[in-house]
């Protein structure tokens, strides 16, 4: 996967721990594979973020 994507292994195996964690995807066990499976057509994320430091103008919209 981290070659397809033209990433670094860690990160990606970083990434991929993070979402099976959340339960986004799953690790798939194939013998002495591993693979990740998603098993939605489409993933909607609503994200809010918040915050800044206390003397920051907000960024525009």
């Amino acid at each position: 996967l981290a070659e397809n994507l033209d990433r670094d292994y860690r990160a990606v195996h970083d990434d991929v721990s993070l979402l099976a964690d959340r339960g986004l995807l799953f690790i798939v066990e194939d013998g002495q594979s591993k693979y990740p499976y998603i098993p939605y057509e489409r993933i909607h994320l609503d994200i809010e973020l918040v915050g800044g430091m206390p003397d920051e103008e907000p960024a525009p919209a």
